[in-house]
């Protein structure tokens, strides 16, 4: 997956991460990549992959 930057003064970070066991790629952009963004990442993440069989 190609993510095109058209500005890199304004550019973003993403987290993601892939689902092996049903293929699905979960990508969210944040402002910047620190420890506060991959917190707030890690806690989506475990809120959507609640109640399913991993």
């Amino acid at each position: 997956m190609e993510i095109p930057i058209n500005n890199y003064q304004d550019r973003q970070t993403y987290y993601g991460a892939l689902n092996l066991l049903e293929p699905d790629l979960i990508l969210e952009k944040y402002s910047t990549g620190n420890g506060e963004n991959t917190v707030k990442f890690v806690e989506n993440l475990q809120k959507k992959m609640s109640g399913k069989d991993c």
